[in-house]
């Protein structure tokens, strides 16, 4: 960053962590997960989950992939598999998003304001 003047360093190094943030965030929404649901007790009384293969956050299908697996009774699935999950994700993606909009929008208008308090007015002739 020699180059760069010394004022601009800091605001450049801060939109390029964020979008660096931003990536990674996109990065891992755009995986599939997997969601463990409760489904009742086992015979020792303790609680009892399965893992279900969701599809990505990104995809916005909140579908299960390849379909529930049966479970042996009693058990039975407490809520709706991937939902909860995908509404989730995506509220943590948009906030991300927001965060990352708001560092990059006030960092520039920072940078602007700057730069014209830097602007010379010309000598009175």
């Amino acid at each position: 960053m020699s180059r760069v003047p010394h004022h601009l360093q800091w605001p450049l190094l801060t939109i390029f962590v964020a979008t660096l943030w931003f990536v990674a965030t996109l990065s891992w929404a755009a995986r599939p997960t997997v969601d463990s649901i409760p489904t009742g007790l086992d015979k020792d009384q303790k609680p009892t989950t399965q893992d279900v293969k969701c599809h990505s956050p990104l995809s916005n299908d909140s579908s299960v992939r390849g379909g529930l697996p049966e479970l042996e009774r009693p058990l039975a699935y407490e809520r709706r598999a991937c939902a909860d999950l995908i509404t989730g994700a995506w509220n943590l993606l948009l906030l991300n998003t927001v965060i990352y909009g708001g560092i990059v929008v006030v960092t520039v208008l920072w940078v602007l304001a700057r730069l014209s308090r830097r602007v010379v007015s010309p000598a009175p002739v």
